[in-house]
């Protein structure tokens, strides 16, 4: 089986995508991130006033911008950590709906996120000629630190067990449901054409 390319997508760029993307980069997988929101949030003076970004700014615009702000602050509630994390595996936060690539399998770490991703690819099966299948799967991860890495860790599990298969269109359901009773992680998936 060739090497699979995977996606991990969540709201933002910024948290579990980012986490995912980095496990798996480091495992050697052919792997980007995306965010599926308006712009980037981040944590700020309080749960009423986040940061904003646009998607396409540099972690490491974003990372001075901050620490000459509020460096205590955002070193504390450890924003800063992460941009420097980001900006150490990508460039910057890139858009879903703005990419042009193709990926065999599509992981998403929220239901909103899962769904967004296939109004998406099924906007983009309509206008393509090519239609290649798509895995969109979804496993539930809260948008903390500490959930993000283990998260990360699920999912490199789930993709180092998706790129043994032999032929993943034929093994991805009993592979699926050996992994959900295995690792306790309910999923969700959907296979599309695009």
């Amino acid at each position: 089986m060739p090497r699979l390319r995977f996606a991990m997508v969540c709201r933002c760029n910024m948290n579990r995508s980012m986490e995912a993307h980095r496990a798996l980069h480091l495992k050697g997988m052919s792997v980007d991130s995306f965010g599926t929101g308006r712009h980037c949030k981040l944590p700020g003076t309080s749960a009423n006033d986040p940061v904003i970004f646009p998607f396409g700014k540099a972690y490491a615009e974003m990372l001075t911008e901050l620490q000459s702000e509020n460096n205590a602050l955002y070193s504390q509630n450890g924003v800063l950590e992460m941009l420097e994390r980001n900006a150490a595996t990508k460039p910057c936060p890139q858009k879903w709906q703005e990419h042009d690539r193709r990926y065999e399998v599509v992981l998403t770490f929220e239901r909103e996120i899962f769904n967004a991703v296939l109004a998406d690819v099924q906007e983009r099966g309509e206008r393509s000629e090519s239609m290649e299948p798509v895995h969109i799967i979804n496993i539930e991860v809260k948008d903390r630190k500490k959930e993000a890495e283990v998260g990360a860790k699920v999912a490199v599990d789930l993709c180092e067990l998706l790129q043994e298969s032999e032929d993943i269109e034929d093994e991805i359901e009993p592979l699926l449901k050996e992994f959900e009773a295995r690792s306790g992680h309910a999923i969700l998936h959907t296979m599309m054409f695009w």
